[in-house]
């Protein structure tokens, strides 16, 4: 029994240096955390054995945790929910698949993928924001003609009210419109400037088509968040 313990903890440690080398085959090595609603088992030797098992169990979920020092895995396929807490460790390790948390819808953009949840709630711009960040995105970035045609046709799709206003992802920095990275806009939606020093972010107005105007942070909207996958790791999803 001793024997065959050793060797599976011999093989779980290979199976780390490889699975945690610096191009995966199967996922990509992510700094996230998994979150308390986390699926939760111990016992396990190696990360691949805890991919394999959120395999088993879920399918491929978006997210795949795995602590070396208490073998502890963690399998994420739902975005966290305001109450959730993040779960750190030293000996964590997490992995991103090509796959959405299951409350976001897939949309296939360019060379990669994005995931996108729609919320028919009304909130301020930074609750917003907040909101997307903890479950691994950000509001949606209109960053060309097809991600702006794609906000419209998705909204249009899940809205249930007549008319909403959507957070999208957008600053104004002294008259410089710049998305949360601080790049500079490389395509807008802004059908109109009020010339109000204190309107700094942006929402998309269905009744304008979605056209976009400046707001202050005292207004509140409807929100589209957005997590990104590129493409190689869409590309690993499909041979699994």
């Amino acid at each position: 029994m001793r024997v065959r313990t050793s060797i599976y903890i011999i093989l779980g440690l290979i199976f780390n240096i490889v699975i945690l080398s610096a191009d995966q085959i199967l996922y990509q090595r992510v700094n996230l955390y998994p979150h308390t609603s986390c699926s939760r088992s111990g016992g396990l030797y190696s990360a691949l054995w805890c991919y394999r098992r959120c395999v088993r169990v879920f399918g491929v979920p978006f997210l795949v945790s795995y602590d070396e020092e208490d073998q502890t895995c963690y399998c994420c396929n739902k975005a966290p929910g305001q109450s959730d807490s993040e779960i750190t460790g030293t000996g964590l390790h997490t992995f991103r698949t090509g796959h959405c948390p299951l409350e976001y819808t897939a949309v296939d953009y360019k060379t990669g993928r994005i995931c996108l949840r729609y919320v028919e709630s009304a909130v301020k711009y930074l609750k917003a924001k907040d909101i997307c960040t903890k479950q691994w995105g950000d509001l949606i970035r209109l960053d060309s003609l097809d991600k702006h045609n794609i906000l419209r046709s998705f909204v249009e799709s899940k809205r249930q009210s007549a008319e909403v206003d959507v957070w999208v992802q957008g600053v104004d920095h002294n008259g410089t419109w710049r998305y949360h990275d601080n790049q500079e806009f490389t395509y807008t939606c802004l059908g109109g400037d009020s010339q109000n020093p204190a309107e700094i972010y942006l929402r998309a107005r269905s009744k304008a088509n979605y056209g976009c105007n400046d707001s202050g942070p005292w207004r509140v909207a409807t929100y589209l968040c957005e997590i990104f996958i590129p493409k190689h790791l869409l590309q690993n999803c499909s041979s699994i």
